[in-house]
């Protein structure tokens, strides 16, 4: 009897002590998933789950200088608002496609030229992405301060031969696309390369 005894004490401890091991296996698993948790969380920045691109532009003013030769030297001053510290910079995108409707009711699509495109002071490189410019202002080694940071991009934007004899035209896409974020204060200044006085001259947004 006493053997028999000896047997289940012995079954028991061994249980107790596997389920020990388990249960000890399984906890120390939680503190290193809630560890790794923690530790992926706690760097991320909270203002940016507010912004989904970390940062708002608080003023945006373009200057148009146009030229004689249907060209527009275009000088962008924008103030950005980072509030992510995890930036490196900025990405803008200027459409090479233009798509309007004529005077004449009928769709018309042009091709832009861009030239000199540069952001002044800063690291930047340049490509084309789907049928558009782009510039990448920054450095991939170091982060933006977080607070305003202001950027002036310059280029010239040639939007090809005029194809009306009456009157000239200019379409200018001001702001460019793909922002996906506020913008504040934008404002454009247009200087003719002659004075237009006396001259009808119509504008229009779309």
């Amino acid at each position: 009897m006493n053997k028999i005894f000896n047997q289940i004490n012995r079954f028991f401890s061994k249980s107790i002590k596997f389920l020990f091991l388990g249960y000890l296996i399984v906890w120390i698993f939680g503190l290193i998933t809630f560890g790794l948790t923690s530790l992926l969380y706690t760097n991320t920045d909270t203002d940016n789950v507010k912004l989904a691109d970390g940062f708002t532009i608080s003023s945006y003013n373009v200057v148009l200088d146009v030229n004689e030769d249907n060209k527009i030297d275009v000088t962008e001053n924008l103030t950005v608002n980072f509030s992510s510290a995890y930036k490196h910079g900025i990405y803008k995108f200027t459409p090479l496609w233009l798509q309007y409707t004529g005077q004449d009711g009928k769709t018309i699509k042009r091709k832009a030229r861009i030239s000199n495109y540069q952001a002044v002071g800063e690291t930047y490189s340049l490509d084309t992405v789907k049928r558009k410019a782009r510039i990448k202002i920054g450095s991939a080694d170091r982060y933006v301060d977080v607070g305003e940071k202001t950027y002036v991009i310059k280029y010239t934007y040639d939007m090809g031969k005029d194809p009306y004899k009456n009157f000239d035209e200019l379409i200018f896409h001001a702001y460019g696309d793909y922002w996906g974020t506020e913008i504040k204060n934008a404002s454009i200044e247009v200087n003719m390369p002659k004075s237009i006085e006396g001259y009808k001259v119509n504008f229009f947004i779309f």
